[in-house]
């Protein structure tokens, strides 16, 4: 079975959708307008919308201007909700 991980950030520009698949393992930095997680992350994720699902395992914080979080995600870490979520973030600005 293959299991893709990567170790870095991972930064989508302009109108984009990230899905991180069930086997898939991010640690470090995801930023993209719409970011659907089903694997595991370690590390920050900001995003307009993001979304959790049953098969997430995320450790850091969500920055966010809305989010879902199924039943049956684990989460650990800090959730903030804003306006900008890409605040401070080079070439990510709203």
């Amino acid at each position: 079975a293959c299991m893709p991980s990567l170790v870095g950030s991972v930064m989508c520009i302009r109108d984009s959708l990230l899905t991180v698949g069930e086997t898939s393992k991010i640690k470090g930095e995801i930023v993209a307008d719409d970011v659907i997680i089903n694997g595991n992350v370690i590390g920050c994720v900001r995003g307009l919308k993001v979304r959790l699902t049953n098969k997430a395992r995320v450790q850091g914080d969500i920055i966010h201007k809305a989010i879902a979080i199924e039943s049956g995600a684990h989460f650990e870490g800090t959730v903030q909700r804003s306006d900008n979520p890409f605040e401070n973030v080079p070439d990510k600005k709203k």
